[in-house]
């Protein structure tokens, strides 16, 4: 409402003058669209490409292009048909997929679910003209695919940001300490998947060939944390279990797909080897 302008302003002008930039580009994200021909335009843009995100400014101005020439040549060589084949076979635990994009103010919006992945839609995915996500919910509480997040904490990632030395220092001590839980389950005997989402988020995949029960699933990651012991660096873990009861869906968080481009910061979701390093062949992994 227009009479909130004059308080963003002044909460703007606060947040501003601490260099707090993360919080100026929140307050901004709420101002410019009451008051579109704002002065305070121009600081929006400059914020959103101080914090790097680029799919907010590819509306204003042009953008490089987020998909490398090696990606997309990989992704033409192959066969969709196919990879759409594993896709649909690994995450057949989704009851359904949304679109996610992000308006120019940096709002990210759903659209509506859809039930069927088609090859269509999940080239569109690799080729970042759309990021799609899904819900894993199932009524039997069998699942083929879970996952264990090591994100940092969302007040880190807020000084991370406003502070280039110290979002450099945290880059680094996440990849660290992300291999070091990925070595943990090689070490089982287990063959897990490391994808790197950016560079605060990293998720532990577990592909099964034969489903699991959800309270087995469970007790694994419980136990494998307590093993672990506590994660370095500020990360804190995501148990990425799946839902169980329909009645749920839509009051559930949403999983990003892998392989996809972050609509925000256009990053795009990579698989890495046991060295941390990206496989040459994302798709073919």
């Amino acid at each position: 409402k227009s009479s909130f302008v004059p308080a963003l302003k002044g909460l703007f002008s606060v947040y501003y003058e601490e260099k707090d930039y993360y919080q100026s580009f929140k307050i901004l994200k709420k101002l410019i669209p009451l008051d579109p021909h704002s002065p305070y335009q121009e600081i929006f843009l400059h914020l959103a490409e101080k914090l790097g995100y680029y799919g907010i400014l590819k509306y204003y101005k042009s953008t490089p292009s987020p998909i490398p020439f090696s990606f997309l040549e990989n992704l033409l060589e192959k066969d969709i048909s196919q990879i759409h084949e594993k896709f649909s076979f690994f995450f057949k635990d989704a009851s359904c997929f949304a679109e996610l994009s992000v308006d120019a103010y940096g709002k990210v919006n759903l659209n509506e679910p859809f039930f069927k992945l088609s090859s269509t839609k999940l080239k569109d995915h690799f080729l970042g003209l759309t990021h799609l996500v899904f819900f894993p919910v199932k009524e039997d509480m069998q699942f083929s695919s879970f996952f264990l997040g090591l994100k940092l904490s969302e007040k880190l990632v807020k000084k991370a940001l406003n502070l280039e030395s110290f979002f450099v220092n945290k880059t680094h001590e996440c990849a660290t300490e992300a291999l070091r839980v990925f070595h943990y389950f090689i070490d089982l005997g287990l063959n897990p998947a490391l994808e790197k989402l950016h560079n605060f988020y990293y998720r532990i995949w577990f592909l099964l060939t034969k489903p699991l029960y959800l309270g087995h699933i469970r007790s694994f990651l419980e136990n494998a944390l307590q093993k672990i012991g506590n994660l370095s660096g500020g990360l804190v873990p995501i148990e990425g279990i799946p839902q169980v009861s329909l009645l749920q869906k839509y009051n559930l968080q949403y999983v990003s797909l892998p392989l996809g481009i972050n609509p925000l910061t256009l990053e795009r979701s990579q698989f890495l080897d046991e060295d941390g390093k990206p496989y040459s062949d994302q798709i073919e992994f």
